[in-house]
Order: structure tokens, then sequence, then C-alpha cells
């Protein structure tokens, strides 16, 4: 999520999720997206560019500045005074908590071409930012809200999109997260990752970058842990089926 000037204080910033991108990060996130040579189309046809948790919208002007097409810039923040910077950009916004939006359905589209996003990371351990229940997404009562945003932004794509994510590596294993994982992975293909063993943020918060592109047809999802981000970057190799 983009740096918000609205949000005053540390206590604010927990209470809302909201740490800013680092220009490093946001770099990193773009070198991963195209490292394979993606996004590949006509280039002809608008870009069509989601972030459900935009702040300022840096993330989608990065991609703008980045990749060799028009684009078409929508994001999403539940700030209100962020409005402004995003449309004095020409990023479509919209005022909404952007896990109630159906983005599938946004302007009777057929899906996103890239979902970029540093979501909220939001801990359900803490009084001050738990939604008090269960995901309306499947995750069990302790599954952070960044793995919901993973979840809408995969479902946000068309077959063949892309989703870049910031995500803390809390819930790369987590068992509440599992339901999560495996209805991401039904519906998209890991691509790449990467992780840092130090806090990206002001946030005490390890993270890992990852890139999923949408299937064309839904597959029997695993909620197996993505550790692999992590252990795939250290040289690990898995660990052999018995």
């Amino acid at each position: 999520m983009s740096d918000q000037q609205s949000v005053a204080n540390s206590d604010e910033r927990r209470r809302l999720g909201s740490w800013y991108t680092p220009p490093a990060l946001i770099e990193q996130m773009l070198d991963l997206l195209t490292s394979d040579g993606w996004p590949i189309g006509p280039t002809s046809d608008d870009m069509r560019v989601l972030d459900p948790s935009c702040g300022d919208g840096r993330l989608l002007l990065a991609v703008k500045q980045r990749v060799s097409r028009r684009c078409s810039l929508v994001g999403c923040d539940v700030n209100p005074q962020t409005r402004e910077s995003n449309e004095a950009h020409d990023i479509e916004f919209v005022e909404a908590n952007g896990l109630d939006i159906d983005w599938a359905a946004f302007h009777g589209e057929h899906g996103f071409d890239l979902v970029i996003s540093n979501p909220p990371f939001l801990s359900q351990l803490s009084a001050s930012t738990t939604r008090k229940g269960a995901s309306k997404r499947g995750g069990g009562p302790y599954a952070n809200s960044a793995m919901e945003f993973c979840l809408a932004g995969v479902e946000a794509l068309r077959p063949g999109g892309r989703l870049a994510i910031v995500l803390p590596q809390s819930v790369l294993a987590s068992r509440d997260t599992a339901e999560l994982r495996s209805r991401v992975t039904s519906l998209a293909t890991p691509v790449t990752s990467w992780w840092s063993s130090s806090p990206q943020f002001d946030a005490d918060v390890t993270v890992a970058v990852l890139i999923f592109e949408r299937r064309k047809a839904s597959v029997v999802g695993s909620d197996a842990p993505w550790t692999s981000a992590i252990t795939t970057a250290l040289g690990i190799p898995p660990i052999p089926t018995l």
C-alpha cells in the first residue's frame, strides 16, 4: 500500500495495515513480473491494470512507466483522501474496500491483464485490526487479510493475466490461509517469487513477492505451503516424495 499523508502515526498505520511501498521494492516487483518477457499481446490494446489497495497510486504509475503499452488504470482504496492523487494521474479511483468489489465483472469487462498490489497486512491476532470472524473468502479466523487480497486479485484476472503481490511471509505456510492458498492455485499457476530476510517497511514484518498467472481453466488446487518462494531462492531442493 502506498504512503498516505493522512496516516499520521504508526498506530493508525497499523490499524489500516497501511505501509508504503518503497521504490526498491516496486522495482523488484516489476523486474520479476517482466523477467520472462511478459506482457505479451497486441500493443494496440490498452493494458487493463488494477490495484485493489492503491493508496496514492504509485504501483499503478510504476507499471505505466515500465510497460510499453497504453494502460487503463483502476485503483481502489478505503481512504477518500487518496482520490485526488490518483485522479491527478488519470487513475480511475474507486472508494471502497477492495475485497467488497466484484472485479471480475467490473465495467462488464473480461478481467484485468494485470493486478498489482501491496495489500493491507491486517493481523487477526490484534484487536485493532481483526475482522472478528472467519474470512468471507474461505480462510480461517486467523487468516491475514493480505491472503484475501491475493485470491481477489487472481479472481479479477483474465486468462493469461498476471498478479504481482507483496505478502507477509507468515501467510505462506499458515494453517488458516490453507484454503485460500488452495483456491488461488486452482485458478492460477505460480510464475516466480522473491523474498527478503529483512523488513522492507517501517512495520516489523518480512515479506515475499509472488507472481501468478491466471489459468485458462480451473484445476484442483493445493493447500500446500508456499514456502518454496523462499527455499527456491536459497537453492534448497524440494523434499523428495517417498
